[in-house]
């Protein structure tokens, strides 16, 4: 191969490792736009699910629960660290213990969101009326964990009785 043949080849060489390299950067820099938006939405869903005024939880299929929002801190008085060391039977007033495990037979909770109302226990000893929706989280068709929104319906529960 001559000087000639030899120069053009390693301008082509250069030039398609630029290209490349500017391909590369492009797609890096795409990349990393898109993990940040994807971070910035995870960020925001965090906010509001934390935020919430309802409870929001969930529990394995056994019961312990696996994750709790500051709505449930509150309204037990549990904080976040002592809930996930807990059954969800500790916290569920007796009368409802029974009825809940019905509830969440796997039977039951394939069939789709469940609403039922409940009483808890908080940490004070005091009773906490909610009305609870659960549905089964499946995870590559194999059911997972248990999703709980519940709600304090205390104030209805007065006003009914008034």
């Amino acid at each position: 191969m001559d000087l000639q043949s030899t120069t053009v080849l390693l301008g082509a060489l250069l030039a398609a490792l630029a290209l490349s390299s500017s391909s590369a950067f492009f797609l890096l820099h795409r990349r990393t736009i898109e993990l940040k938006r994807l971070k910035e939405r995870e960020e925001r869903y965090r906010f509001l699910v934390e935020h919430a005024n309802d409870i929001i939880y969930t529990h394995d299929l056994n019961g312990d629960f696996t994750w709790v929002n500051q709505s449930a801190e509150r309204a037990t008085g549990y904080t976040r660290d002592e809930s996930l060391k807990m059954n969800i039977r500790q916290v569920i007033a007796p009368e409802f213990i029974e009825p809940v495990r019905k509830w969440l037979s796997p039977g039951n909770l394939g069939a789709g969101p469940l609403i039922h109302e409940v009483e808890i226990i908080a940490k004070d000893g005091r009773r906490v009326p909610l009305e609870l929706s659960t549905r089964l989280v499946f995870e590559g068709g194999t059911p997972m964990c248990v999703l709980g929104i519940a709600r304090d319906i205390t104030e209805r529960k007065k006003a009914d009785r008034a």
